[in-house]
């Protein structure tokens, strides 16, 4: 049996105030501040111990709430996180955006199975195979992706023959 794997990184960026901050830190599990080598007013998070991820404060809104209440105007925080078992043969990730006051943003790196659907004209996201499943996709695929490509002189240039 394999054991997964897991990496969070945030960005650096500014609190309104590093003491109460900190102090709030100090409440979490397994979180622990890290001061810009070349500017101490910049921090950022990172997992206090190798087996740490994060990820549990990041899905239960526990860090949406510590950063919404403590960053400084302006400043937005990014976390993103990386998953794997290589073992088991499937990686995960996904992404978080904090801003002051403002909620929070996430993605999944799953939610490019929906984005490529409606990109490519699917008629769902079940139509593409998932790349950690043994699953075939439903129906044919692309739409018109049996028909021949065009020559790269074929294709028509934006403000050609105008």
């Amino acid at each position: 049996m394999s054991e997964p794997i897991a990496v969070v990184r945030f960005n650096y960026f500014r609190v309104r105030d590093p003491a109460a901050f900190a102090a709030a830190v100090e409440q979490q599990d397994d979180v622990r501040i890290v001061a810009h080598s070349s500017d101490a007013r910049y921090v950022r998070l990172e997992a206090a111990s190798d087996s740490g991820t994060l990820g549990d404060a990041l899905d239960n809104g526990a860090l949406e709430d510590l950063l919404s209440e403590h960053l400084a105007s302006g400043q937005v925080a990014v976390a993103m996180l990386v998953q794997a078992d290589l073992g088991e043969r499937w990686v995960g990730g996904g992404a978080w955006a904090f801003a002051a006051s403002r909620g929070a943003l996430s993605l999944d790196l799953n939610d490019i199975y929906a984005m490529a659907a409606e990109k490519y004209g699917l008629p769902s996201q079940r139509s593409i195979a998932i790349a950690e499943d043994e699953a075939l996709p439903e129906g044919d695929g692309v739409p018109g992706a049996d028909e021949p490509m065009h020559e790269a002189s074929e294709v028509p240039r934006p403000g050609a023959g105008t």
